[in-house]
C-alpha cells in the first residue's frame, strides 16, 4: 500500500478531521504495536510494525473500524547492540499505551483492541496495558499477538519454528511490502537448538518462560544470519498471501464480536 493510500484512508485516525469521528464512537479502534530492531539482512528494521499496521488496515478496511497511528517502537533489548535498534522501557511502554486509550475513552469510544506485531517480546507488557487501561478507562481492551491468532495457518503452511526474521516473517513482508525485501540477502536455515526452551506458540514442548536474550548473545550472530534466526530462504510471496489473509479474517472475527452485545462474555 503506497503512502498517499495511507494518508487518504478515512479508517485511519491521522488523516481524519475531528469532525469525521462525532458519529463513529461506536466504531472499535485498532492500535498497531510493533518494534523498530534488526531483522537480520533482508528485512527492515521496521518489519513488526509494518506487519501489525497492514493486518490492522485491512480489518479495518472490512469493519469500518478506526485504526490509530502505529507505535513503531518495542521492547527490544536483545538486539540493542544492532545499529538503529530503539528498545522502550516496558513501563514507559505500558502507560503509553494506557494514556492513548484514557484519552481515546474521554472522546467516547469504549472498544479497543491491541493488535502486536513484535510476537513475544511485547507480549508480557501488552498483557498487563491492557488489564490497566480496562481497569482505569472502564473500557474494553483485547490484546492480540498476530502469531497466536495465525498458529493455526502457521502449521497449515508448514512453517519451521517460531523464529526471527524467519520464514512467515519473510513471507509477510513478501506479500505486503515486498519491495523492502531483499532475498539475495535472506540466510540460510540456523535454529540453534536449547533445552527446555520452545518459545513457538505452537510447540506442545516442555519449557521455560521467555526472556529477551542477552545482546551479546543476538550479536554473536551477526555475522551467521544478520541476528535472525529460522529459515527464510523457504518464504514465498504465496504462503504470505495466505498467512496475511488468515491473520485479518481473525481480526475481523474479533472485531464483529466486540460489536455485538454479550460480546465481552465471547471474545
Amino acid at each position: 500500500m503506497e503512502l498517499d493510500s495511507l494518508e487518504l484512508n478515512k479508517n485511519v485516525l491521522w488523516s481524519m478531521k475531528w469532525k469525521d469521528l462525532e458519529d463513529r464512537r461506536e466504531d472499535v479502534i485498532i492500535i498497531p504495536i510493533g518494534s523498530n530492531e534488526p531483522h537480520a539482512w533482508h528485512l527492515p528494521l521496521g518489519t513488526d510494525t509494518f506487519c501489525a499496521l497492514k493486518v490492522a488496515l485491512d480489518a479495518a478496511e472490512k469493519t469500518n473500524s478506526i485504526v490509530t497511528p502505529p507505535i513503531w517502537f518495542g521492547w527490544s533489548i536483545q538486539h540493542m547492540k544492532f545499529p538503529g535498534t530503539v528498545n522502550i522501557r516496558p513501563e514507559i511502554l505500558i502507560e503509553l499505551i494506557v494514556d492513548i486509550i484514557k484519552s481515546l475513552s474521554q472522546n467516547g469510544f469504549n472498544k479497543f483492541i491491541l493488535i502486536n506485531g513484535h510476537r513475544i517480546s511485547n507480549n508480557p507488557w501488552l498483557e498487563l496495558a491492557a488489564a490497566k487501561a480496562r481497569d482505569e478507562a472502564k473500557v474494553r481492551v483485547v490484546p492480540i499477538d498476530i502469531a497466536y491468532i495465525a498458529r493455526e495457518e502457521y502449521a497449515r503452511l508448514g512453517f519451521g519454528p517460531l523464529g526471527h526474521a524467519d520464514e512467515a516473517e519473510t513471507s509477510h513482508m513478501l506479500y505486503i511490502y515486498p519491495d523492502l525485501v531483499d532475498m539475495d540477502k535472506a540466510f540460510d536455515k540456523y535454529m540453534p537448538q536449547q533445552r527446555l526452551y520452545n518459545v513457538d506458540p505452537r510447540s506442545t514442548k516442555d519449557t521455560i518462560l521467555y526472556t529477551p536474550s542477552d545482546p551479546n548473545i543476538n550479536y554473536s550472530r551477526k555475522d551467521i544470519t544478520g541476528g535472525g534466526s529460522g529459515n527464510p530462504k523457504e518464504a514465498s510471496r504465496e504462503k504470505g498471501k495466505k498467512l496475511h489473509e488468515y491473520t485479518v479474517k481473525r481480526l475481523v472475527e474479533v472485531i464483529e464480536l466486540l460489536k455485538i452485545e454479550g460480546a465481552k462474555q465471547e471474545v
